[in-house]
C-alpha cells in the first residue's frame, strides 16, 4: 500500500506493520465515507483510517468484494460466503459457488452479486429465497458492478458496458457499438471515462472531451483513470503512474530551427511587427512569419537591433554598420555614415523622429536622417558604453542606457543641451528603458536588477534587487502588457510586475516557459496583446491573461512524520493540527513531510524554515524537513511555503520538542550533582559527628567509670592494703565487689544497646530485688504496672538500675525493716 501526498510515496508493508502485511498483496481499495477497505490475497479484509493511520484485521478470510449503502455492508469471500451486516448486527451468512472476479454491489435495499456466467443474482436484503436471474449474453464473463446515478446498475467486463433494464443486460446508451473498453468508470458528474484496448484513454477536461494516446510508441498498458481535480488526472499503468494535467496555454515556441541546415548557433535579437507579419532578426538569418516562416535575407549579419520606417527595416550590427533591407524586394543597402567606418558597431536602434534615427554603440550615438542620409554623431567620455537610447515619450529628452547609470540630455540645432547624469557610477549596467505610459515612472534594466525613477526628477523610487524580487539580478528587457503589467526578461526566467496590486510573479519552466536565459533586445508587445521573448533556446510567445487561469494552493499542511531511531528503525504517524513535534535528540531523527496537495502545479512550490527565526533555509524539492541533533530544548518551527510564481502565500509555526533521555537532561544532571555535593556535606558531616561522638563517648565512658566504680574500687583498694582483715571488713569488701560488678554489668549492658524494653529492665530488677532481700531474710514486694513493649533509652535503663541498686543495698544496711515493697509505672512516657 503506498500514500501519496503530491509530493512522496509512503509505503505501508510487512516491515512497517508486520502484524497486519504478511504477504503484501492488496488486490483492490473500497472507499467508504472516512474509512478504506484493503482487499488482500491472504491478509484478509483490512480496515483503514487514512488520518490516524491505524489498521484492523475484520476478517481473515479473502474477500472478493465489499459495498456500503447506508448502514448496510455486504462483503463476498472466496470460500462463497456472502456477510451481511445491518447497523452492527450480522444476517444470517449465504453461501454462493464464486470465481476469483466475482463481485457484488447494494443498491436500493437489495443485493447484485455477479457471478460468472451464471448471471447476475438480485434479491431483497433479509430475503435471500427470493432472486431474481439476470442471464449474461454471449460469451460474457463475470464483470465488475458499479452503479450509475442515471442509469442505476452497469455491468463491465473488461470489453463491452452494459446496464440492467428491466431485468436485463443492454448497452450503455453513451457505448453503444464500442467494444475492448478494458476500463470504464462513470464520475460523479455524469460523464463517463474509459480506455479503449489499453491504449487510447478518453476523458474529459472542463467539459471538453479528450481523447489521449500515451506512449503509442511503447509497450504501456493503461489499466485504470483516477480523477484528482478537474484538470488532473493519474493513470495506472503496467510501468507506474502517470500524471496528466492540462495547464494554460501560458508559452508556445516559435520554431525557427527548420531554416538552420548548418550546424551553428542561433543567437536571437528583436522582434518587429509590420502589418500582418513578424520580424525575427537573429544570427545567422532574419525570417518573417505570415503563415509560415520565409527568409529575408541569406546574407549572415552580426544583427545586434532592428526597426522598421516606412517600407525599410533598418538594421545596426556588430562590424557592419547600418544597414536598410527593403521588404518587398528583399534588397540589402549599406549606410555610410560621414565621419564613420562602414564597419562600425551599433547595440541599438529607435525611431527619433518621422526622419531621424536614433543609434547608440560604444561611446556615441547618432542621429541619422534616413532622406537626406546626413548623420550627426556625438561622442561622451573614453570608457562610457551606450546599450541603450530612447527618446522619452513625455518630453525631448534622450535617454542613455550605459555601462555608467543613466544619462538624460536635449538636442537643440544638433547640439547636446542639459546632459545629466543619473546613477553615475559602474554599478549600474543599464540595458534597457521603459516609460509606462500610465505614470511619471521610468523603469531601467540593470545589471544589478530593476531601478525605478520618477520621471519629474530622475530621483529613485524603489528598486528590485534581491531573489525575492527578480528573478535573476541580470534583467535585458523590459516590456508592457496591457493589463499594467511589466514584463522583466532575465538570466533566469521572467518576472511580472502588477503595478495595480503591487504584486511580484515569478514564471519560468513550471509553468511551461520555454526559455531559462533570454537574450538583450528580444522582446516586444504584439498588437493583439500577446508577447514575444526570445531566448537560448527559441523564441516563445506569450499569452498574458493566461496568467488568472494559475489557481495555486492558499495553504499547506504537514502530511505525516516519520521518526527514525539509530538509523534502522523507521515509524510514521499522521499529525494532527496543533500536535507538538517531539523527538528524541541525538538518538532519533524526524523526517517532517509537507503537502498542499496542489496535484496540478505542485512541482513549482518553494518551502522554507527556520528554527526560533534565526534563519530561512530551504527545503529541497520533495519537501521533507529533517531535523537531528538538536540541542536540547524547546523550539519555535516556522515554516513558509511560496507558490510557484514566488509569492509568499502562507506561514505557519509549530511547536517543536528536541528531548533527550532523563539521564541526559542538563538538569537531571544538575539535580545529580547537587545530590552526591549534599551527600559529600553529609558524609563529611557524619565523620566529624563521628569523630566527636567517639571522643565524647570516651570521656563518659571514663567520667561513669571514674564516678561509679571508681569510688568503690578506689574504698577497696584501701581495705585490701590491711594485713589481717575482721568479718565486717571482709563483708565490706564482698559487698564493693558485688556493687562494682554489678555497676560494671549495668554500664556494659546499657551502651551495647541504644534502646532497651521495659520488660527487659523490669525482670532484671525484680530478680535483683527477690535475690537481694531474701538473702537478709527480707521479705520483698513488687509491683510493676508498665507496657512490657515500652522502649527506653540506654541511659535511663541504666539509671534506674543503679538507683533500684542503691535503695536496696542502703535499705538492706540501715533500714533493719522485715519487708521491702517496690512498685513502678510509666507515665507521660
Amino acid at each position: 500500500l503506498s500514500r501519496f501526498d503530491g509530493y512522496n510515496f509512503i509505503n505501508f508493508n510487512n516491515q512497517s506493520h508486520p502484524n497486519i502485511f504478511k504477504d503484501n498483496r492488496i488486490k483492490q481499495i473500497e472507499e467508504n465515507g472516512d474509512l478504506l477497505y484493503l482487499l488482500t490475497e491472504a491478509d484478509g479484509l483490512i480496515e483503514l483510517n487514512p488520518k490516524k493511520i491505524t489498521f484492523r484485521r475484520m476478517y481473515s478470510s479473502t474477500p472478493l468484494s465489499i459495498s456500503h449503502s447506508g448502514d448496510t455492508c455486504a462483503i463476498l469471500f472466496a470460500n462463497g460466503n456472502l456477510v451481511t451486516t445491518i447497523k452492527g448486527k450480522k444476517a444470517p451468512v449465504l453461501n454462493f459457488h464464486v470465481t476469483p472476479k466475482d463481485n457484488l454491489v447494494l443498491h436500493k435495499g437489495s443485493i447484485y452479486l455477479s457471478l460468472g456466467k451464471k448471471g447476475i443474482i438480485r434479491f431483497r436484503i433479509g430475503s435471500p429465497e427470493k432472486k431474481t436471474f439476470i442471464p449474461v449474453q454471449g460469451a460474457d464473463k463475470s464483470g465488475k458492478l458499479s452503479i450509475s446515478r442515471r442509469y442505476g446498475i452497469i455491468h463491465h467486463n473488461g470489453h463491452v458496458v452494459r446496464i440492467i433494464k428491466n431485468g436485463v443486460l443492454i448497452d450503455h446508451p453513451s457505448m453503444v457499438g464500442k467494444i475492448q473498453i478494458t476500463f470504464f468508470k462513470e464520475e460523479p458528474s455524469g460523464k463517463n471515462m474509459y480506455i479503449e484496448k489499453n491504449k487510447t484513454l478518453d476523458v474529459f477536461f472542463n467539459d471538453n472531451n479528450v481523447s489521449l494516446s500515451l506512449g503509442s510508441d511503447e509497450n504501456y498498458e493503461h489499466r485504470m483513470i483516477f480523477r484528482v481535480s478537474e484538470n488532473c488526472l493519474f493513470v495506472g499503468t503496467n510501468q507506474g503512474i502517470i500524471k496528466i494535467d492540462k495547464n494554460p496555454a501560458l508559452s508556445s515556441k516559435i520554431n525557427d530551427f527548420s531554416f538552420i541546415k548548418e550546424n551553428i548557433i542561433v543567437v536571437r535579437r528583436s522582434i518587429l511587427e509590420k502589418g500582418d507579419k513578424r520580424y525575427f532578426l537573429s544570427y545567422p538569418y532574419i525570417l518573417s512569419q505570415d503563415s509560415t516562416f520565409h527568409i529575408v535575407t541569406k546574407n549572415i549579419l552580426p544583427v545586434a537591433d532592428g526597426v522598421f520606417a516606412g517600407s525599410e527595416l533598418y538594421v545596426v550590427t556588430a562590424g557592419n554598420g547600418l544597414i536598410s533591407i527593403n521588404i518587398h524586394t528583399n534588397q540589402i543597402t549599406p549606410h555610410t555614415l560621414a565621419g564613420m567606418r562602414l564597419n562600425e558597431s551599433f547595440e541599438d536602434i529607435s525611431v527619433f523622429s518621422d526622419s531621424l534615427l536614433l543609434l547608440s554603440g560604444g561611446n556615441k550615438f547618432v542621429l541619422y536622417n534616413r532622406y537626406t542620409k546626413q548623420a550627426k554623431v556625438h561622442y561622451l567620455k573614453n570608457g562610457t558604453v551606450i546599450h541603450v537610447a530612447r527618446r522619452s515619450i513625455k518630453s525631448d529628452l534622450i535617454y542613455l542606457g550605459t555601462n555608467k547609470g543613466l544619462i538624460s540630455l536635449s538636442i537643440q540645432d544638433h547640439k547636446v543641451k542639459n546632459k545629466v547624469h543619473f546613477l553615475n557610477t559602474s554599478d549600474f549596467d543599464v540595458r534597457d528603458i521603459l516609460e509606462p505610459k500610465s505614470s511619471h515612472e521610468i523603469w531601467l534594466a540593470t545589471n544589478k536588477g530593476i531601478l525605478v525613477l520618477d520621471s519629474r526628477n530622475r530621483r529613485l523610487i524603489r528598486s528590485y534587487s534581491n531573489e525575492q524580487e527578480v528573478s535573476h539580478q541580470k534583467v535585458v528587457q523590459l516590456v508592457a502588457d496591457d493589463n499594467e503589467c511589466i514584463w522583466a526578461s532575465t538570466y533566469s526566467g521572467l518576472t511580472v510586475y502588477d503595478t495595480r496590486s503591487n504584486t511580484i510573479r515569478f514564471l519560468n519552466k513550471n509553468h511551461g516557459i520555454i526559455n531559462t536565459e533570454f537574450n538583450y533586445k528580444s522582446a516586444i508587445r504584439l498588437k493583439n496583446g500577446q508577447l514575444i521573448f526570445g531566448g537560448l533556446n527559441s523564441f516563445e510567445t506569450i499569452q498574458p491573461n493566461a496568467l488568472a487561469e494559475y489557481n495555486y494552493a492558499p495553504t499547506f499542511v504537514i502530511s505525516g512524520l516519520e521518526i527514525t531511531k539509530n538509523q534502522t528503525k523507521h515509524r510514521f504517524e499522521s499529525y494532527m493540527s496543533g500536535q507538538p513535534i517531539s523527538f528524541q535528540t541525538g538518538s532519533e531523527s524526524v523526517k517532517i513531510y509537507l503537502s498542499n496537495f496542489d496535484f496540478q502545479f505542485g512541482g513549482g512550490y518553494l518551502f522554507k524554515y527556520s528554527l526560533d527565526s534565526k534563519n530561512w533555509y530551504k527545503i529541497e524539492k520533495n519537501k521533507c524537513l529533517i531535523l537531528t541533533n538538536l540541542s536540547y530544548g524547546e523550539y519555535n518551527l516556522k515554516i513558509r511555503m511560496y507558490n510557484p510564481f514566488g509569492q509568499l502565500v502562507k506561514e505557519k509555526s509549530f511547536q517543536l520538542f528536541a528531548q533527550v533521555p532523563i539521564y541526559e537532561k542538563t538538569e537531571f544532571l544538575l539535580v545529580i550533582l547537587v545530590l552526591f555535593i549534599l551527600l559529600g556535606i553529609m558524609f563529611i558531616r557524619y565523620f566529624l559527628r563521628s569523630i566527636r561522638i567517639k571522643s565524647e563517648t570516651r570521656a563518659q565512658i571514663a567520667m561513669d567509670l571514674h564516678d561509679e566504680s571508681g569510688t568503690i574500687l578506689t574504698r577497696l583498694l584501701l581495705l585490701s592494703k590491711r594485713e589481717k582483715f575482721d568479718s565486717n571488713e571482709r563483708e565490706r569488701i564482698q559487698e564493693g565487689l558485688k556493687e562494682a560488678l554489678f555497676s560494671f554489668r549495668t554500664y556494659l549492658d546499657s551502651i551495647t544497646r541504644k534502646k532497651h524494653s521495659i520488660y527487659n529492665l523490669t525482670d532484671e530488677l525484680n530478680e535483683f530485688v527477690v535475690i537481694a532481700c531474701t538473702s537478709s531474710a527480707i521479705i520483698p514486694e513488687v509491683k510493676i504496672k508498665v507496657d512490657e513493649n515500652y522502649m527506653i533509652k540506654s541511659d535511663i535503663f541504666r539509671d534506674i538500675k543503679l538507683i533500684v541498686y542503691e535503695v536496696v543495698t542502703n535499705s538492706i544496711k540501715h533500714a533493719n525493716t522485715p519487708k521491702l515493697n517496690m512498685s513502678m509505672e510509666v507515665q507521660n512516657k
